[in-house]
């Protein structure tokens, strides 16, 4: 394994490929080699690829970080734009007729064009640092790094509003940037990665591809033992299925962020049909059992007319924001040792009936809730 928790010398054999088959309806951009210049390598990944992933191929990727390669010394010094655009071009027609590509956009160049929509796609990582409440587990400074890339994105918005954006490989890491720095896997990872998730989408990003790897430390899981490494679900796991059930797989699904200025705070409402249906709430303040008791925060949520109660579900662990291990979303608990498939160890939900026009709702300090409407 070399520096930054990057593994190497791995072996893609077909049942790599045929994994692809295990994640229906998935959209998958495939890199092909580009830094060493072996044709038939690339032929016969493109080709693996392209036979397992069928129709849910988006795209080939021609390459990876290419701005790098003078420095990792895949090209010579001096080589540049104008080199690596004569060099794509060529390398893109060669794969078209080697492998039978169909006529329209399948190649992903750099982070600017992507896949037969088009989309745009950049990279993003936040340095988290080991410091919880200043990074980490603090929405300001959550917002503050996706702002980077604010003038682009309302610049994409304004002026190509047909065109699909990608935040294309996204995570976090610490200051160490190793895949055995235990801060990388704690709870308070799972909240940060909700956040970083719905404030994306506020701002109108289509999708956002997170980093996994083998080892990483910030992955959602470690698929398989490796270099010490145990195979596990990562708290970043619990944060992609609030969000997966925040969204609730609606395709007349809006959201908005609903600013807090507080640090300590991120809320967000999702809409649908254009009424209010979710709302989910982030308490960003650090908690380990060694403080004591967990505090909370109370919270008034306005309901549309018509609705009558809600179901209130809850992120957690009892082991505070440092963790690495007992998380629970909605009352199951996601492991290893259960396959992955979600166990029921907690109350699910509470009810709570709407009173004059209002939920109230209550926040555990580390924690995050969603609350669902009902008529």
């Amino acid at each position: 394994m070399q520096g930054a928790g990057i593994g190497q010398k791995f072996v893609l054999g077909p049942s790599f490929y045929e994994g692809f088959h295990n994640f229906a309806s998935t959209r998958w951009v495939y890199d092909i080699p580009f830094a060493k210049e072996n044709h038939t390598d690339s032929i016969d990944e493109a080709r693996a690829a392209i036979d397992h992933i069928g129709y849910d191929l988006e795209g080939l990727e021609i390459g990876n970080e290419v701005d790098l390669y003078v420095e990792q010394g895949s090209r010579p010094t001096g080589w540049g734009p104008q080199n690596y655009t004569t060099e794509f071009l060529e390398y893109a027609d060669f794969l078209t007729g080697a492998l039978g590509l169909p006529e329209g956009p399948i190649f992903q160049a750099l982070t600017l064009s992507s896949g037969a929509k088009a989309d745009w796609s950049t990279y993003q990582f936040t340095n988290t640092t080991t410091k919880l409440q200043e990074t980490l587990m603090n929405h300001t400074f959550v917002t503050s790094g996706v702002d980077i890339l604010r003038r682009d994105l309302d610049y994409m918005k304004a002026s190509f509003p047909e065109i699909q954006v990608v935040l294309g490989e996204c995570g976090r890491y610490t200051d160490t940037q190793s895949s055995l720095d235990p801060s990388e896997g704690i709870f308070g990872s799972a909240l940060w990665t909700i956040d970083y998730l719905l404030y994306t989408m506020s701002l109108n990003v289509t999708r956002v591809n997170m980093q996994l790897s083998k080892v990483f430390g910030y992955v959602a899981w470690h698929p398989a033992a490796y270099d010490g490494l145990q195979p596990e679900v990562r708290a970043p796991y619990y944060g992609h299925l609030f969000v997966g059930d925040f969204m609730n797989g609606s395709r007349d699904f809006r959201m908005s962020e609903i600013p807090s200025n507080d640090d300590l705070l991120a809320v967000y409402a999702g809409y649908e049909k254009n009424q209010l249906a979710r709302v989910a709430i982030i308490n960003y303040e650090v908690w380990n059992p060694s403080y004591g008791e967990r505090p909370t925060r109370e919270f008034t949520v306005k309901v549309p007319k018509g609705v009558l109660s809600a179901r209130i579900s809850t992120l957690t662990s009892p082991g505070g924001a440092s963790s690495l291990e007992g998380f629970y979303w909605a009352g199951r608990t996601w492991t290893f040792a259960n396959n992955g498939l979600g166990q029921i160890v907690q109350q699910e939900y509470i009810e709570v009936t709407a009173e004059h026009g209002d939920i109230q709702v209550s926040v555990g300090a580390t924690e995050a809730v969603l609350v669902t409407l009902y008529p």
